[in-house]
C-alpha cells in the first residue's frame, strides 16, 4: 500500500466514523416511548434530540409570551453543550467534529417539532404538547446528570 492509498483509506474510515450515528464507545440508556415501549439510544442522541425540540419550543413559547421561554432557551444551550461534551469524551473527537455528528439529529428533531406545533395548534392541543415535551426533556436531562454528574461541573 502506498502513501496515497493509505491516506485515502484513512480519510474514508474517518468520514465513516463521523456519519455513523452511534458505535460501541457511546454510552447508551433506555428510552420509554409514549406507548410504553422502550428502546436503547446513545445519550448524545437523546440530548441532541432534546436540543432541537427545546429550541423550537422556546421560540414558540416566546411568541406566546410565556415566562419560561428564556429558561427553555438557556436549557437548550445546556443540552447542546452536554451533547458535544459527551461525544468529545466518548469518541475522542474534536468539538467541531462532535457538532458535525450531532447537528443532523438536532435539525431532525427541530423539524419534527415545528410540524408538531402546526398540528397541535390546529387541534387545540399545543399547551399539552408543550408541557409534555418540556417535561420529557427535563426528565432526560435529570437522568443524564444522575448518570454523569461531573459533566455539569466544568
Amino acid at each position: 500500500m502506498n502513501r496515497k492509498s493509505s491516506f485515502t483509506s484513512s480519510a474514508i474510515i474517518s468520514a465513516a466514523l463521523l456519519i455513523t450515528p452511534a458505535y460501541a464507545a457511546d454510552s447508551r440508556h433506555t428510552v420509554t416511548k409514549v406507548d410504553g415501549g422502550t428502546f436503547e439510544e446513545s445519550w448524545w442522541e437523546t440530548l441532541a434530540y432534546c436540543t432541537g425540540q427545546t429550541n423550537v419550543l422556546a421560540e414558540w413559547a416566546k411568541g406566546q409570551g410565556k415566562a419560561e421561554a428564556v429558561a427553555l432557551a438557556n436549557g437548550s444551550n445546556v443540552l447542546w453543550s452536554l451533547t458535544i461534551k459527551r461525544l468529545v469524551t466518548e469518541r475522542g473527537i474534536s468539538p467541531e467534529e462532535a457538532q458535525q455528528v450531532a447537528l443532523p439529529t438536532v435539525r431532525d428533531a427541530a423539524g419534527l417539532q415545528k410540524q408538531g406545533i402546526t398540528i397541535y395548534t390546529a387541534t387545540g392541543k399545543m399547551e399539552e404538547e408543550f408541557t409534555s415535551k418540556v417535561e420529557r426533556c427535563n426528565s432526560e436531562l435529570h437522568d443524564y446528570v444522575t448518570a454523569f454528574p461531573d459533566d455539569l461541573a466544568k
